[in-house]
């Protein structure tokens, strides 16, 4: 019941960070010429998102969205290059790897919505690392205690 809160909370939250913050230009800040908008990677993580209703098509082919870098980072650069099944959304179908490549998209999805490639410290975020860790670097200046605790 906690992991369906946690996830249900970032999904609000990137849908509402998504919606208010300006669109980012075609480069989001960064370089992202490596990524292929039609691999057949990226085409099964949009087509699976779709159908999970996790994201919609429309922001997963726009470029100049947080949903469409975040699919990209998951598809290309994601270090833990998580399974990714077809795209039924019948709960027999959904990959072994469903809540982390939910989690994994969704503070994606935030990283790039809030600017994420300009923040002075990345807090661990988009590394090989379950996203419990992607904060945990983050400390107060002059505090040895953690803000946040994985």
């Amino acid at each position: 019941f906690g992991i369906v809160c946690f996830v249900v909370m970032v999904i609000v939250i990137v849908i509402t960070l998504s919606i208010t913050l300006p669109r980012r230009d075609e480069n989001g800040g960064g370089s992202h010429t490596a990524w292929h908008r039609d691999s057949d990677r990226f085409r099964r993580l949009k087509d699976y998102l779709v159908a999970n209703r996790i994201s919609v098509v429309h922001d997963l082919e726009d470029e100049s969205t947080p949903q469409h870098y975040a699919a990209q980072w998951l598809a290309h650069k994601d270090p833990m290059q998580l399974e990714i099944s077809d795209s039924s959304s019948s709960s027999e179908n959904l990959s072994k790897d469903h809540n982390t490549l939910v989690e994994r998209y969704s503070l994606t999805v935030f990283y790039y919505a809030t600017g994420g490639p300009n923040w002075n410290n990345n807090l661990n975020f988009l590394s090989g690392a379950h996203v419990c860790a992607w904060y945990s670097d983050f400390f107060i200046e002059g505090d040895d205690d953690s803000i946040a605790d994985s």
